[in-house]
């Protein structure tokens, strides 16, 4: 999943992981990240952890 989403945006703010193991990480152009994609100055992805 993270090296996937390096290929679309750097660098990504992580979270700290939940109890069930997931995170969130955010890249915003406001704090040095660039982007891939043209036009697109901030993403948000979540992973749900799980057994």
């Amino acid at each position: 999943m993270l090296r996937s989403a390096w290929l679309i945006a750097s660098p990504w703010a992580l979270s700290a992981p939940g109890p069930d193991g997931g995170f969130d990480a955010i890249a915003s152009a406001n704090t040095g990240a660039r982007f891939a994609v043209p036009g697109v100055e901030w993403m948000e992805f979540r992973v749900i952890g799980g057994p």
